[in-house]
């Protein structure tokens, strides 16, 4: 399967093209890994296995293991990658081959500690990567936090100078391909943009989820 590392934030593939914000396999079968990155070495690391393995932009290296028992272990980044670094966690959870083969099919799978999401929306913003800088309870990180934002008004930075642009479905747009146009005050630009790495229903989904956490325009908003 194929993992991607970005800041800050790792994405399991699947040869079905089912993925993951956490790695899920099955007990006592050979797993291969087959990792990059999408910005700058990260390192796939999981002491309690005794895996790691670099991934690197512009390559791919190879890492397999056999998980011998059911359980969850704690996937970290061994390379320093930015402020971010010590949030780059995911899990690893070995589960019994019929419920990987239910799971891998499209089933539900409930584990504790493993990522879930309520809503199509909110799985997206998991395995594109957004949690990693973006918080769901109003708690600041790199990035605002999506609690309470769409539908207020903030204050961004743009060629213009300082101005203050509605929390919209155009914004949202706006942040996502080209985020540095509206910089949130308050906030650096090191967004990346996500051209090519999200399409219209997925864009949609992620706006509709969104809205749900929204506050009504007018709500104050805070850098």
């Amino acid at each position: 399967m194929k993992v991607t590392a970005r800041q800050w934030s790792w994405l399991f593939t699947y040869q079905n093209s089912r993925t993951s914000p956490d790695l899920i396999v099955p007990v006592d079968r050979d797993v291969r890994l087959l990792l990059t990155s999408l910005d700058v070495i990260h390192g796939f690391f999981v002491p309690q296995l005794r895996i790691k393995q670099d991934a690197v932009p512009g390559m791919t290296t190879r890492v397999w293991f056999r998980a011998t028992e059911p359980g969850t272990a704690d996937i970290l980044c061994s390379q320093y990658c930015g402020e971010r670094h010590s949030a780059m966690m995911a899990t690893l959870a070995a589960v019994p081959v019929d419920l990987f083969a239910s799971w891998y099919a499209g089933g539900p799978i409930a584990i504790p500690g493993l990522k879930t999401a309520a809503s199509a929306g909110e799985l997206l913003l998991q395995v594109k990567g957004c949690l990693g800088c973006h918080s769901l309870d109003g708690s600041r990180m790199v990035g605002p936090t999506f609690k309470g934002l769409y539908g207020t008004r903030v204050r961004v930075l743009a060629n213009r100078g300082e101005r203050t642009v509605a929390v919209d479905e155009e914004y949202l747009c706006t942040s996502l391909f080209d985020p540095g146009a509206d910089i949130a005050v308050g906030y650096r630009n090191l967004m990346p943009p996500e051209t090519g790495r999200i399409n219209d229903r997925e864009f949609g989904e992620i706006a509709a989820f969104l809205r749900q956490l929204g506050a009504g325009f007018g709500a104050p908003s805070t850098p």
